[in-house]
């Protein structure tokens, strides 16, 4: 009968091991996943003498920045967390029938190659005969395909 008692304790200490050890790899991976980082590539382009970008707007960890429009747009920044929401902007003029301008965000983690994640046109020409203005947006969250 005290062999049973001692063959249980000494099972119910092999089960606390494993569940201990089982927590332990789980926190361990949880720091990990926290501590990737990311790192966001906003593009924006037209080439279309029927259109023109004016501004580019992209959010960063410290807020929007606005830029200068260019026919071809290209900002990096990071590193930045799982969760960031992404997101540019970009506003022009042209006439309706011009083609759309584009926009992308690009992401990288833990500076892995940049991988497209969103492309996304924006019809930023509205006017008839006449040059007219218009927007665009895309927003990305940062890890939301994992």
């Amino acid at each position: 009968h005290m062999k049973a008692v001692k063959n249980s304790i000494f099972y119910m200490i092999i089960v606390f091991l494993s569940l201990i050890s089982c927590n332990k790899i789980n926190t361990e991976e949880t720091i990990e996943d926290n501590n990737d980082n990311y790192y966001v590539k906003y593009v924006a382009y037209e080439d279309s003498n029927r259109i023109m970008i004016t501004d580019v707007i992209i959010n960063t960890p410290d807020g929007e920045m606005t830029f200068p429009g260019s026919s071809k747009f290209e900002k990096s920044i990071g590193p930045i967390k799982k969760g960031f929401q992404a997101s540019i902007t970009v506003m022009g003029k042209g006439y309706k029938n011009g083609n759309p301008a584009y926009i992308e965000i690009h992401v990288s983690k833990n500076k892995e190659p940049f991988t497209i994640k969103l492309l996304k046109e924006a019809n930023i020409g509205t006017g008839t005969n006449d040059i007219g203005y218009g927007s665009g947006t895309a927003t990305f969250i940062v890890g939301s395909e994992e």
